[in-house]
């Protein structure tokens, strides 16, 4: 169980709004760095990440599940 062996010390996000000057890559390093600074740490500190997105392809779309 990893339940006593994991934290989450530091938490970044992108700007809201539209970003269509932005790639995606560029706004998961934003956010990256923001988590960095969050934390106070450095990258070479990292031993694991874990990031969460809704699917870029859908991006500004939206699916409505049939009821």
């Amino acid at each position: 169980m990893i339940k006593d062996q994991v934290a989450v010390i530091g938490v970044g996000c992108t700007k809201f709004g539209e970003n269509f000057d932005r790639s995606f890559s560029d706004m998961v390093i934003d956010a990256v760095y923001e988590a960095y600074g969050d934390a106070g740490i450095d990258p070479k500190d990292i031993q694991a990440a874990w990031m969460g997105t809704s699917r870029p392809d859908l991006a500004g779309s939206v699916r409505l599940a049939a009821r």
